[in-house]
C-alpha cells in the first residue's frame, strides 16, 4: 500500500504535484484561519485528488472544526475521512489521527495543560501502525529556524516522544507544523516523516513524502 503524505499545505493544495497513491493523509494545516470559505476550497480541491483513501486531520491554523465541529463535518464530502481522536484501518493498517498542539494559545488545538494533553495521547491505542498528529513529538524535526532568544529551539511534545517511542511505538509517525523541520527519520524503530510543503515563509518548497506499508503479520 502507497501512503502520500503532505502537511501545511495552507490554502496552496491546488498549486502542488500530489504523486499517485492508494492513501492520501493531509497532517493539518490546510487553511489559514479556517475560515469555512477556505474549508469549502480544500474539499473540493481535495475530493478531487485520485487516491482511494484520503485522510486528513486539522491543525492550528484550521479553527473550524474545533468551534464548529458540526457545520465542519457536514462540509466533509464523500470519500474524505476526517479524523481527531479517532482511527481508521485499511488494508489491515490502522491510522489514527490527532491535532493537538502546544505553546499556542490563541490558535486552534491548542493543549498546554500537560495533565490534559497527555489524556489525549494516552487515547491513542498501542496497535496504531500510522500515527497523524499535527505537532511533532520533542527533538525530531522540530527545530525552529529562528527561535526566540533564551527559548528552546525545539518545540515537540516531550510527553507525545515519550508516549510514541515507550508505549505506542507506530511504524511511522506523520505529522508537520514546524515547516523547516520538513523531512524524514528513524527513531528506535519509529520512522518520523515531517510532511510540511511550505517553507518557514509559506511558499512551496518541499515534496510529498511517500512510503509503502503492509499489514504486519504478527
Amino acid at each position: 500500500m502507497k501512503v502520500v503524505c503532505i502537511s501545511d499545505t495552507h490554502n496552496q493544495l491546488g498549486a502542488m504535484d500530489i504523486p499517485e497513491g492508494d492513501v492520501l493523509v493531509h497532517a493539518g494545516d490546510f487553511s489559514m484561519m479556517g475560515r469555512e470559505t477556505e474549508v469549502t476550497h480544500f474539499f473540493e480541491e481535495f475530493s478531487e485528488l485520485p487516491h482511494e483513501h484520503k485522510f486528513v486531520i486539522a491543525g492550528n491554523h484550521d479553527f473550524m472544526p474545533e468551534r464548529d465541529p458540526g457545520g465542519f463535518r457536514a462540509l466533509i464530502p464523500p470519500g474524505i475521512t476526517y479524523l481527531e481522536d479517532t482511527a481508521v484501518t485499511v488494508e489491515g493498517v490502522k491510522f489514527w489521527g490527532t491535532p493537538w498542539v502546544k505553546g499556542l494559545s490563541r490558535w486552534a488545538f491548542n493543549e498546554d495543560d500537560l495533565v490534559k494533553r497527555l489524556e489525549k495521547w494516552k487515547k491513542i491505542p498501542d496497535d496504531v501502525d500510522v500515527l497523524i498528529s499535527h505537532g511533532p513529538a520533542y527533538g525530531i524535526l522540530d527545530l525552529l529556524a529562528y527561535p526566540r532568544v533564551g527559548e528552546d529551539p525545539h518545540v515537540g511534545c516531550k510527553l507525545l516522544r515519550d508516549e510514541v517511542l515507550e508505549r505506542i511505538k507506530p511504524r511511522y509517525m506523520v505529522f508537520g507544523h514546524i515547516h523547516e523541520g520538513a523531512g524524514m527519520r528513524e527513531v528506535d524503530g519509529v520512522w518520523f516523516l515531517n510532511a510540511s510543503n511550505l517553507d518557514e515563509k509559506y511558499r512551496i518548497a518541499n515534496k510529498p513524502t511517500i512510503f509503502e506499508i503492509e499489514k504486519e503479520e504478527k
